[in-house]
């Protein structure tokens, strides 16, 4: 079979079509703007569609003058069987969700191709695109060219800003309290102590050493 370029005034719906493909105009509409013609329309002898009847409802619409056309050369009962068929074989047909939003993801602008959903594809990804969007201009916008970051100086507050006084460091090193532990001490009376940590509350005690 060859594709041959058609008056659209030369091919026919047919008249006791049975699907109603009227909430598929639109989308197919936006294909064929995007990506051209692709399908082509498959007619019978006499030029009536076989399968396409959306696609040609959006050629009207879009003004077009030639669509891509098949000829077909089945007879009359057989073409009424693949109408019904064709159009039964496109429900059958389904999208493996997980796969299909794992492709969207992997896209820059999911979005952009909404027109070809019933779904809201915000809806379907669990994000919106236009949330972001405007969080970024509330922010000042995405900044990924990071050579035209200007480099700033960044210096440690002195301890006025930070609230602190300004003393010189004492000589003088804190006393560490373990390192009196168990050592025998003696005061100015002549009287000994030790200090002790206790083993079960894990205070520390002095106790008193008799001579």
């Amino acid at each position: 079979m060859k594709v041959k370029s058609v008056k659209l005034s030369e091919i026919f719906p047919y008249y006791d079509n049975p699907r109603d493909n009227t909430n598929a105009v639109e989308p197919t509409k936006e294909s064929i703007k995007r990506f051209g013609f692709v399908k082509p329309i498959l007619v019978d002898k006499a030029g009536v569609i076989i399968a396409g009847h959306t696609r040609y409802v959006a050629a009207y619409q879009l003004g077009m003058e030639f669509v891509p056309v098949v000829y077909s050369n089945m007879d009359d009962e057989m073409a009424k069987k693949y109408r019904i068929l064709d159009n039964k074989l496109a429900e059958k047909s389904s999208f493996d969700e997980d796969q299909l939003l794992e492709e969207l993801r992997n896209m820059e602008v999911p979005t952009d191709m909404q027109a070809f959903f019933f779904e809201d594809i915000n809806q379907m990804l669990n994000f919106s695109l236009d949330s972001i969007n405007q969080q970024a201009e509330e922010y000042g916008g995405f900044q990924n060219d990071y050579s035209q970051v200007e480099e700033e100086n960044f210096e440690a507050p002195s301890n006025e800003e930070a609230g602190e006084s300004e003393e010189a460091p004492s000589d003088e090193e804190e006393e560490d309290p373990a390192k009196d532990l168990f050592v025998l001490k003696e005061r100015e009376d002549g009287s000994h102590y030790m200090k002790v940590v206790c083993p079960y509350c894990g205070n520390m005690e002095t106790i008193e050493i008799e001579d």
